[in-house]
């Protein structure tokens, strides 16, 4: 199980790759959640959702316009 640092850090690299190479996503990328539950777990999964999410939304946009990874 990755920790929540981890993930943050892949939210991060996911997020400047959208930012930097497909800047026309940026308008479709939600806010960060915010990590201010007490319990860690929940807030894992919370963030754990939106790296994916983003993860689809990028692979998504590359399958549309048939770019490579």
């Amino acid at each position: 199980m990755k920790s929540i640092k981890e993930v943050e850090q892949n939210i991060i690299k996911i997020t400047s790759k959208i930012h930097q190479e497909f800047p026309e996503l940026s308008d479709f990328i939600k806010e960060m959640p915010e990590n201010n539950s007490e319990e860690e777990a929940l807030n894992l999964e919370n963030l754990e959702e939106y790296y994916f999410s983003l993860l689809e939304l990028l692979n998504q946009y590359r399958k549309s316009r048939k770019i490579s990874s």
